[in-house]
């Protein structure tokens, strides 16, 4: 069985180590492997959680005389740095699970409950190396991300820029979308609908009216005009209406964003104090 696990750890190598790891297989036997993680960056701050469920997974799918797989080590218990965000897909057919990373750190681990690459692992750095990968090609042309790696059900994207908070939500829309098959047209096209249909009617009657300026990954950005601009509600009516109506209907949006300048609108419902 050390063999076997042994065999298991060196494909899994270039994954672990590209996040500043090393795992080093230290027994196994009786069907209890016994591996051990270090850090090979002082600088390295993956989400070691999520990574040593990565590789006890793959040793007990690999390998059926394993029960059992436990780490020693400084990294063995150690907590993430960063607070578990869960990314619910309930109609995208695929669950993605990822922590967010320190801002200080580049690289983040994005695991699927499919699988999305071979058994050994490929690098991604641009757009030509994805012919036969068009999830990959999807994810490369988001704004922040510099290169992937992939293995199996995981995905380790290197950013360029743009902060996490925002980065991590956009990759993760369209991984989602890629196995609906719904194109990033298709989120605009579904909070156009909602504008259209549920929150245009209801400003209406108070002479608003909000239009749709642009949807960046799971961001929405919309302009309150006509009786909405100026309106000393108009926050009111972005959180609680827009907001709401958009993020119910659509679950994949994560936040609604107003560009409006009301300090320029002029409103029959607002009136200044002199």
């Amino acid at each position: 069985m050390f063999s076997q696990v042994q065999q298991v750890l060196d494909e899994l190598a270039p994954l672990i180590e590209s996040v500043g790891v090393n795992a080093t297989l230290s027994d196994a036997i009786d069907g209890i492997v016994t591996v051990s993680l270090a850090k090979s960056d002082a600088q390295a701050n993956p989400d070691m959680q999520r990574l040593r469920g990565f590789i006890e997974r793959e040793i007990l799918d690999e390998i059926p005389v394993a029960k059992q797989v436990q780490f020693e080590g400084q990294e063995a218990s150690a907590t993430p740095s960063a607070v578990a965000t869960p990314k619910p897909a309930p109609r995208s057919g695929v669950q993605v699970d990822v922590v967010e990373p320190d801002e200080s750190v580049d690289t983040c681990i994005f695991t699927l409950d499919h699988v999305v690459g071979p058994a050994t692992s490929v690098l991604f750095e641009s757009t030509e190396d994805t012919e036969a990968w068009p999830l990959m090609r999807q994810l490369l042309e988001v704004d922040g991300v510099a290169a992937l790696l992939v293995q199996d059900k995981m995905i380790i994207v290197t950013r360029s820029a743009r902060e996490w908070s925002s980065l991590t939500p956009a990759c993760v829309a369209v991984i989602q979308a890629h196995f609906t098959g719904m194109a990033p047209s298709d989120l605009k096209a579904r909070v156009q609908t909602v504008l259209d249909t549920d929150i245009n009617p209801a400003v209406a009657s108070h002479g608003g009216h909000i239009e749709l300026l642009e949807v960046k990954g799971t961001e929405v950005y919309v302009h309150m005009g006509g009786g909405c601009q100026g309106c000393g509600q108009a926050a009111m009516t972005l959180k609680h209406g827009v907001q709401t109506s958009i993020m119910e209907a659509v679950p994949e949006v994560t936040a609604v964003y107003d560009t409006t300048d009301h300090a320029a609108g002029s409103n029959p419902f607002y009136r200044g104090t002199f």
